[in-house]
């Protein structure tokens, strides 16, 4: 679990060099079940955005990014474990993601990143 951690990390940092961004975030240490959930990620008081969890009809779940608190400060994406890259975003859109796919051979989670902070925080990995 450690060295999915500490991959997940350099993962993160290797992708968002592109934006002009620093990190130093950590990785979510939980993760989330194929069920019906939101689970709150704040970075700030001013960066903060629910990840949902639905289950379709196929049987397989979907997550979606929903930022409710955006500034200038913030980015929001969705980045996906099992290929080590960004399903969506990141972005400084304060608008809803969409619906992406989260079935077998797949792990999302949430990020929320603050200039303020200099790091992403982490919603569980689903």
């Amino acid at each position: 679990m450690r060295s999915r951690k500490v991959a997940q990390r350099v993962a993160v940092l290797a992708a968002l060099p592109v934006l002009g961004l620093s990190l130093a975030g950590t990785a979510s240490a939980s993760s989330a079940g194929a069920e019906n959930a939101d689970y709150v990620v704040s970075n700030t008081n001013a960066c903060v955005a629910t990840e949902q969890i639905r289950v379709w009809s196929d049987g397989h779940d979907r997550m979606q990014l929903d930022p409710n608190r955006n500034d200038s400060t913030c980015w929001f994406g969705i980045w996906n474990n099992a290929t080590s890259s960004w399903v969506y975003g990141p972005t400084q859109s304060g608008g809803l993601s969409g619906w992406y796919w989260d079935g077998p051979d797949t792990s999302l989670m949430v990020g929320v990143y603050s200039t303020a902070t200099g790091h992403w925080n982490w919603g569980p990995s689903n």
